[in-house]
Order: C-alpha cells, then structure tokens, then sequence
C-alpha cells in the first residue's frame, strides 16, 4: 500500500493506460503544451469520434474572426472518475473558459478500468466503496502501475509523437439496415422501461466534483447531448442535475437520425462528427461571453 504515495511520473501513468485507446494528447495538451486552452472537450469515445477540436479553431477564425485555443481529451471507455482525474490535472495546467462534458441518455454504473492507473493515490483510497464493484481493483491497478515505473519508469520512451489535436475520426460507414433495426428496438425499449430521475451514485459523485472544479475556476459547464443512433429527445437519466449545473446542449435531430453520418449505432464518422462540430460552434459562440462575436 505504501507504494501508492511514493514518487510517481503522471506522464508515465497516461502513457501506461490501459483498455480502450491512448491518451497520451491529454497529458502533453494539459502539461507539456504551454499554450493557453479556452474549450475542452470531455467524455469517451463518442466525443473523441464526434467533435473535431480543430475544426472549431478554424471556423472561429476564418468564420468568426476569433481567436480560440481548443482541446478534445476524451477517451474510449466510460467513466466519470477517471474524468475526473484528468479535470483535476486540467485545472492545476489550464484556465479554460468552458468545458463541455458528454452526456448520453444513461449513465454508466461503473469506473474506467484504468482509474488506479491515473489518480492521486488519496483519491483512489478515498474513493466511494459502496456501489463501487471496482474498489479494491482500482487499488490493485496502483499498485501494480506504480511499482511498474519504479521498474521501468527510467527507461520507457516517455516522447509524445502523437497528434496536435485530440479528435478522432471514423470512416467506417454504418450498414443502414442494421442501424433502421436497431433504433426500432430502441424505441421498443423506452416503451417498456421508464427513466427515473436518478443517477448511480458513483457516477454523479465524479460528476459533482467536475462541476464543482468547474465552478471554482470560473470555468463555464456545457453538457453535450450525445445519445445512440435515432434522436428521441428529453432521455437523459438525471436531466434535473444538468440543467441546474450547466447548459445542456441538444444537437439537431436531421444528422443525428441520418445513417449517412454514422459509423455505427453509437459513433458518428467523419462528416456526422463535422456536422456536429459546426453545429456546436455556432451554439457556443452564440452563448459564451468573454468570445461571444461583437
């Protein structure tokens, strides 16, 4: 246990992360880029495949004539604690303006498997331990992450060779057949099963922490509406917690409902996730204060 609170290089954390894809962009953007961040972008791989960082930054420039600096850490997998971790590691780096975080029509019950991995050894043992099935695992993860860097820590090539920008973007085209069957179904299930107003409580722990991050930077709280295939509104479990906290943002229903902009049931491609991006420009120019257009 007491290897947890030794001496521990965060880079090689973000390097060494494991299930789902890299983010190594997030540590580099947030610590080793000295550049000033004014949007962030956060949530898993359904807003690393659907908004396009850089295509923000050209559109307020050429479009807008404003200058913003933009930054897209989303990571495949869910979980709001590891969210968490690196919103923490954000605001120690980073003054941003807004930060938009994804929201999907239900929240996932569980923590990133590689929470151990990336967090503060304080938090990983003060985590929540009831509805949290991952508790002792996230220790274990630590653990075994830390004792790694002391083995291998000095000579892992730490370099980032990676993108400049964090979005991802999907060409695969989706079979519209099979998308067409599985909104059907969808909407079988809503049918049957009634959302109540709730959230897992490992879940909306993190979340009130991002937000309460948020708010102690003066940072403004976006949350993007990003749900499977087939736009059916107002489906958000804990809709009372977004609206209170933050401004939830609902992308158009014509792109979100059209298989020629999905890369399957729960992925835009590369012209869904642009369409959005320019969508969720305009949206947040028109509200964002400080780069509102004159």
């Amino acid at each position: 246990m007491l290897i947890l609170f030794l001496p521990y290089d965060k880079k090689f954390a973000y390097h060494k992360i494991t299930g789902g894809c890299s983010i190594e962009y997030a540590y580099h953007r947030i610590v080793e880029d000295t550049t000033k961040l004014d949007i962030v972008f956060i949530g898993s791989s359904k807003t690393h495949c659907g908004v396009n960082d850089l295509l923000i930054r050209i559109l307020y420039e050429h479009e807008y004539k404003k200058e913003i600096t933009t930054a897209n850490i989303s990571f495949c997998g869910t979980g709001r604690n590891l969210q968490h971790s690196i919103v923490k590691e954000l605001f120690k780096h980073k003054k941003p303006k807004a930060i938009v975080i994804e929201i999907r029509e239900n929240e996932d019950p569980n923590g990133h498997i590689s929470y151990g991995v990336i967090a503060d050894a304080k938090d990983i043992l003060l985590a929540p331990i009831l509805n949290n099935k991952n508790y002792t695992k996230d220790i274990f993860n630590g653990i075994k992450s830390r004792y790694d860097y002391l083995l291998w820590g000095n000579s892992t090539d730490l370099s980032y060779h990676g993108p400049k920008y964090g979005f991802g973007p999907n060409y695969r085209n989706a079979d519209s057949v099979y998308l067409t069957y599985f909104y059907t179904n969808k909407l079988k299930k809503l049918q049957h099963k009634k959302l109540i107003n709730n959230i897992n409580r490992l879940s909306k722990h993190y979340l009130e922490k991002i937000v309460q991050l948020a708010h102690e930077n003066d940072c403004q709280v976006y949350f993007l509406y990003l749900p499977s295939f087939g736009f059916t509104g107002e489906l958000i479990q804990y809709l009372d917690f977004y609206k209170a906290n933050g401004t939830i943002l609902y992308p158009p229903t014509y792109f979100m409902s059209d298989h020629n902009y999905w890369s399957d049931q729960n992925h835009l491609k590369r012209n869904g996730a642009d369409s959005l991006t320019a969508w969720l420009a305009e949206e947040m120019l028109i509200d964002l204060g400080e780069i509102k257009q004159n």
